[in-house]
């Protein structure tokens, strides 16, 4: 009786042993063991141009460490090809590893096109995002990036941002979805520029700082323009506008004030600034430019105390809108600017010199309407390990050194 029972087993057993080696006709098994198997993926520039123009998009400038100015000739083909040596394939897993960046917030919506190319032309299997039947071993995909998805907040403190390539094979009566996740990570093996430097620390009094140049009538939008011109028109009665001065120029760029201060710390900033001009009282109350590639001058505007805006007289004339930016910023790779935790001087004062925490690169208001309050901005550069950071100050000069100077110039 206990041999029977036994040889029962023992058939049951090999009765499960039949039954689960038996292979289901629609078993998909084989699609992950090496169907579809990717070699490598690059991010190439040809291939992420914003349609119709020969600039790059901000999503694949994401991947690359900060550049300023970012233009397409500062994505060399090496960092191109560093990029693509740098992502890893582990299984159906692909790690893209990207320089470290504060400042990092795409808002547009957008696709990364990566070139993928596979170990062999798989057969009958489809691209589900193109439903194109894959037909060689290489080929491009976009991968869907969705607005401020690539960010700084999504990407620090060990974040991932993950997209997947899905693949699709028909087996028997089935439709079988196999994917690779694509995985965006900061690269932990980078080192981190230290650099925070607007320009050499061995740069002389009075040499123009290039790396902070401002063009002349800069069109900033459709419907804003920034003067970047240094006011020099004189609204009122016996005072001529400036002797000699010419806007023939295109660029305009400030000097470094002293060498003293190190940019440690707010109070000690690195300042650099815009002559004011010479004004001499004469028959017509000229003002004296030597140079008007290094010049700011205020105005004098006569106001119509019957007419007021408020409390304050209307000015009679349409003066400038005293906008500026610096559209021509040159930083160090992964470097920005930062206004976090500055306080400036009186920003918000209307008879003492105000300095203002403000970002050169975007669009600002100065204008110099007390005599001796050379007015300005105050700013910081950040490197790219988000530490070390300096410190400077861009001053308009005012073109009256005093009040009692201002007073006895103007009667």
């Amino acid at each position: 009786m206990k041999r029977i029972f036994k040889n029962m087993l023992a058939l049951l057993a090999s009765g499960v042993i039949v039954f689960s080696c038996d292979k289901d006709p629609d078993d998909v098994t084989g699609l992950k063991g090496g169907e579809v198997e990717i070699k490598s993926v690059s991010f190439l520039k040809d291939k992420n141009k914003v349609e119709g123009k020969q600039e790059l998009t901000e999503l694949y400038k994401g991947l690359f460490i900060k550049k300023t100015p970012s233009d397409i000739s500062k994505y060399s083909t090496a960092e191109e090809t560093a990029l693509s040596s740098k992502i890893e394939i582990k299984e159906n897993d692909i790690y893209v590893n990207i320089p470290y960046n504060q400042v990092l917030k795409v808002k547009e919506v957008g696709n990364l096109n990566a070139t993928v190319t596979l170990s062999k032309v798989p057969t009958d299997v489809t691209l589900v995002s193109s439903s194109t039947k894959i037909a060689s071993t290489t080929f491009d995909i976009p991968i869907r990036i969705g607005a401020c998805e690539l960010s700084h907040d999504n990407l620090k403190d060990d974040g991932v941002v993950t997209k997947n390539i899905r693949f699709s094979k028909k087996v028997g009566s089935k439709d079988v979805a196999f994917d690779y996740f694509v995985h965006f990570q900061y690269d932990k093996k980078q080192t981190k520029s230290t650099d925070c430097d607007l320009f050499a620390t061995t740069t002389t009094a009075n040499t123009a700082i290039t790396n902070l140049s401002f063009t002349r009538d800069y069109q900033i939008s459709t419907t804003l323009q920034a003067n970047n011109s240094y006011v020099c028109e004189n609204a009122i009665a016996g005072h001529a506008k400036c002797d000699g001065f010419s806007k023939s120029g295109t660029t305009v760029t400030p000097v470094r004030s002293e060498t003293t201060k190190t940019g440690d710390s707010e109070t000690n900033a690195i300042e650099i600034h815009f002559e004011g001009g010479t004004y001499a009282r004469t028959s017509n109350s000229t003002t004296t430019i030597s140079d008007n590639s290094k010049a700011f001058d205020v105005a004098h505007i006569e106001l119509d105390y019957t007419i007021s805006n408020g409390k304050k007289p209307v000015a009679k004339f349409t003066m400038p809108n005293f906008t500026f930016i610096a559209d021509k910023v040159v930083l160090p790779d992964g470097a920005f600017f930062s206004t976090e935790g500055l306080t400036g001087t009186d920003c918000k004062g209307e008879y003492k010199q105000r300095i203002c925490p403000r970002d050169p690169s975007k669009p600002f208001r100065v204008s110099n309407s007390m005599p001796g309050a050379n007015n300005g901005i105050i700013f910081k550069v950040v490197a790219q390990d988000g530490t070390n950071q300096k410190f400077y100050k861009l001053i308009f000069k005012n073109k009256y050194p005093n009040e009692t100077q201002w007073k006895a110039l103007s009667a």
